[in-house]
């Protein structure tokens, strides 16, 4: 059990990678769009393995693990697929290249702090990820199957 908690220590298991394909929207002081910027962005998602809670009972051969939020581990904007979009010719007011970035950037991060299925997907995946891994782990191990139960 306490070589168990320690394999776990280790690292983090990153269990979800989504790309979205997205436009960011620049507003001026009024709030109103000043122009918009076509990107594809990376999120990659998972558990720390540090914070996940086992308990371990030998005799039921039973294993409880307690899993911890599911964190956005990464997110990245492809800058070499941003486009720029104007709603008109005469909009054609267009920040550098490095303030279109940082503004793709920032919209990233917003879509995927919102996106509940992609959070629920990337939370399914940490189980069924967590799960097996401990399952096959410690029938490697001990030779016997334990129900793995994850809350």
């Amino acid at each position: 059990s306490g070589e168990m908690k320690k394999v776990l220590k280790i690292s983090e298991l990153s269990v979800l990678k989504y790309t979205y394909n997205a436009v960011a929207t620049e507003h001026d002081e009024k709030g109103n769009d000043k122009y918009y910027v076509a990107y594809e962005g990376t999120v990659k998602a998972g558990v720390a393995f540090s914070k996940i809670d086992i308990s371990i009972d030998a005799k039921e051969k039973r294993i409880s693990i307690t899993m911890p939020e599911i964190q956005i581990q990464e997110t990245w904007v492809n800058s070499q697929t941003m486009e720029p979009l104007f709603k008109s010719e005469k909009d054609n007011q267009l920040g550098t290249h490095s303030q279109m970035y940082k503004l793709c950037k920032e919209d990233l991060k917003t879509r995927v702090r919102t996106d509940t299925d992609f959070l629920s997907w990337a939370e399914e995946g940490a189980r069924f990820a967590v799960k097996s891994l401990i399952e096959k782990w410690v029938k490697q191990i001990t030779g016997e199957v334990y129900q793995v139960i994850v809350q």
